[in-house]
């Protein structure tokens, strides 16, 4: 029977016939004759070969349910090799049933199934074998097993170790922060305390368990400036530090200083999980702090004292080495800066001279260790200076001499005030012995000219006056002389308003020395007592010309009264006993080196004196 007929029949009753064998088809233990050994020797091969290839994908499939670590191609071949092995164990079983059962249809078309499985299953094996080569053999995977177990002690031991260092690390940490009395600790990102390490009081550390508060760690105020402070760290991920206090507690308001350092922390993914904090009492540092700007502060003020000192003294400070080379130098004289003293010596800076002076000093405080102490002059520049050196030995802690330290005092001024003050002495003196000469000569000249005592204390009294007068002015110039103007204004200050009115002065400002002012003054005074009261001061219509000149050697003083009273008829003319021509003549040759020249005419009074140029200040 062909295909075709089996299928000219039912459709139903064909495929059966085709699958299972129409009665024309016999069983293939008719080809084996029946006989009980070839029958029993292929059923149960076949029944052994296909339990075997149905338990093997049992087995392949429980391998691949537990070894779930596969790559996607190992899997895929082994379900392929599972499923090629269990259609072979259906194809022999198949085998099996044909031997009483002619089903020569349905073992074909079993066998094609599998005939497709098996070729697909080869082309994703070959596909798939340079990556099974690629997998390391038994013997590799022992030796990199070795490997990693050495590995693995290597890396015990260094845990074991890096263990060990971060324990020791861990406590000097805890001493160190103990010491300082440093407390750190670290929160997550919702400021909850993870880990601290808290200092007590009593110098150790409270138990890590214990987790302190901020108001624990803080006092209230300056505990909402440190959460701000680590909230603020959260948002920009930057570390921060951060100073909290001044704040006062206590009954004696005790100044507390905290430092704060909040640093921001990760976890293994870079992603924030919190902040890692240093918190340390500063109390003490900030009062030792303050007590170190005050000193400094005292010191500067002492330091600038110390300069003031020394600039308004005129005193230089410097230290040398046992070269003498200068090492340290302040309050330079003469414009000096210390730059142009430092590593240098004194043969570099001074004569030949003044270091035959200066050297003997600094050499006898090196050798002897004892204070030295001279008076020198030295040249500087184109002037002179007198300067007094105090020198002592610089000693180290070991008390070797190490250099000198010395003092350079300018007594230049001092000793230019002491001659001024001798010179003032000498010039006192003989302004004393010129005033009681002046004194007993004005008593003289008084006495000459008085007939009664009266008269006499009158004229002597007024002549002390004008003495006086005159003596004001020179004190008020330092005696130094005074201008020939302003000396006869001095005097006319001493007549009334209406008489000064009546003299006119004229001449080229002039100033006389100290003797000369005296002597003018005195006979400014005679000259004016005359015309208030003989002269032509003495009437409103009089008035009084007063001119000089400066010739070539000398000086020459006119002094012209105008319109004064006529003499009765019969009268001659006389001088008044308060000008005495010729006591004047006297004391103008005597005190001045000069000439008097006076005549009576019928205006009043004329006079003319002449004395040296020398008498002038600078003449």
């Amino acid at each position: 029977m062909t295909a075709i007929d089996a299928f000219t029949g039912s459709p139903m009753t064909s495929l059966i016939d085709y699958l299972f064998g129409a009665a024309s088809f016999v069983p293939h233990g008719v080809c084996l004759l029946w006989r009980p050994d070839l029958v029993a020797m292929h059923a149960v091969s076949d029944a052994l070969i296909a339990l075997a290839y149905f338990a093997i994908p049992v087995g392949l499939w429980r391998f691949l349910r537990r070894r779930r670590d596969l790559d996607e191609g190992s899997r895929r071949v082994i379900m392929l090799f599972s499923l090629f092995i269990f259609a072979c164990g259906v194809t022999h079983t198949t085998g099996l049933i044909t031997l009483w059962v002619p089903a020569y249809g349905a073992q074909g078309l079993l066998k094609a199934v599998t005939a497709a499985i098996s070729i697909f299953t080869m082309v994703v094996f070959w596909r798939q074998i340079p990556a099974l080569l690629a997998l390391p053999t038994p013997a590799q995977l022992r030796k990199a097993n070795d490997q990693l177990a050495r590995i693995n002690r290597g890396l015990e031991e260094t845990i074991a170790y890096r263990r060990f260092d971060l324990t020791v690390a861990a406590d000097r940490i805890k001493d160190i922060a103990a010491s300082g009395n440093v407390t750190a600790f670290a929160q997550n990102t919702r400021l909850d305390y993870t880990w601290t390490h808290h200092p007590s009081p009593e110098g150790g550390a409270l138990p890590e368990h214990r987790t302190p508060t901020d108001r624990e760690l803080l006092p209230e105020p300056l505990a909402a400036a440190a959460d701000a402070v680590k909230r603020r760290v959260l948002e920009s991920g930057r570390s921060e530090i951060a100073r909290l206090g001044p704040h006062r507690e206590g009954k004696n308001g005790e100044q507390r200083v905290w430092n704060l350092r909040v640093r921001p922390t990760t976890d293994m993914t870079g992603e924030p999980d919190g902040v890692f904090c240093t918190l340390r009492d500063m109390s003490r540092e900030s009062a030792r702090e303050a007590t170190l700007a005050d000193c400094n502060s005292r010191l500067k003020q002492l330091e600038h004292r110390y300069d003031l000192a020394l600039e308004s003294a005129r005193i230089t400070v410097f230290e040398q080495d046992t070269n003498l080379r200068y090492r340290y130098v302040h309050n330079t004289q003469r414009g000096h800066a210390p730059d142009d003293y430092l590593g240098k010596t004194d043969a570099e800076l001074f004569s030949e001279a003044d270091c035959f002076n200066i050297l003997p000093v600094k050499t006898n405080a090196l050798q002897t260790g004892e204070r030295q102490r001279v008076e020198l002059d030295i040249n500087s520049g184109l002037d002179r200076r007198t300067i007094r050196i105090t020198i002592d030995p610089c000693r180290d802690a070991d008390g070797t001499i190490t250099g000198i330290i010395g003092t350079s005092e300018d007594l230049t001024s001092r000793r230019k005030m002491e001659d001024r003050l001798r010179l003032t002495m000498r010039e006192l003196n003989h302004l004393s012995e010129t005033m009681l000469a002046t004194v007993r000569s004005l008593a003289e000249q008084s006495a000459a000219s008085a007939a009664t005592l009266d008269a006499f204390m009158r004229g002597f009294s007024a002549r002390l006056r004008a003495l006086a007068v005159s003596q004001e002015l020179l004190a008020s110039r330092s005696w130094y002389g005074a201008e020939l103007a302003q000396l006869l204004r001095a005097h006319l200050g001493e007549i009334s308003d209406t008489a000064r009115r009546m003299v006119r002065i004229d001449g080229p400002p002039l100033h006389v020395n100290t003797d000369t002012a005296q002597e003018l003054g005195l006979l400014f005074h005679d000259l004016l007592a005359h015309a208030v009261q003989h002269g032509s001061l003495s009437v409103t219509t009089g008035s009084v010309d007063v001119h000089w000149e400066l010739q070539e050697t000398a000086v020459s003083l006119t002094w012209q009264e105008r319109n004064g009273p006529q003499p009765s008829q019969g009268q001659e003319m006389r001088q008044p006993a308060c000008f005495t021509a010729e006591l004047w003549r006297q004391r103008v040759k005597t005190a001045l080196a000069g000439t008097i020249d006076a005549t009576g005419t019928a205006d009043g009074l004329s006079c003319t004196i002449t004395f040296p140029a020398d008498r002038l200040v600078g003449g």
